[in-house]
């Protein structure tokens, strides 16, 4: 059962994927967050199996949220959901590791995903 946390700063949106995520079966939305502040402490409490990040945040950004989970002794899938998947931002992410960069217009492929979750 993966667990997740969800990054987004548009309310009407978080408020949509994380229902959504909740109905996956097997999935857990352990934390939600708006900030990058915030972000950073929840997946360093929590230890996620999945983070799903947006680029812009209501304060800092998913690329900050990124840079400063680094370091950290977990290691959480990063999955960036954006609705500005420009070359340059998925070349960067790319660079960091990120697992996987969606258009935000692709979320089904992120439930697919999270529903075919290989068990531990």
């Amino acid at each position: 059962m993966p667990t997740v946390i969800l990054v987004e700063d548009f309310l009407p949106l978080q408020l949509h994927f994380a229902t959504a995520l909740k109905r996956v079966p097997g999935v857990q939305v352990i934390g939600v967050s708006s900030t990058e502040d915030h972000a950073v402490e929840l997946i360093a409490r929590h230890a996620p199996d999945v983070v799903v990040l947006d680029l812009s945040l209501a304060s800092g950004s998913g690329q900050g949220v990124v840079s400063r989970c680094t370091g950290l002794a977990i290691e959480p899938k990063f999955i960036v959901l954006t609705n500005l998947a420009l070359d340059h931002y998925r070349e960067w992410f790319k660079t960091q590791g990120v697992d996987l960069f969606l258009e935000k217009t692709n979320f089904d492929q992120l439930i697919g995903l999270l529903r075919d979750w290989p068990e531990p």
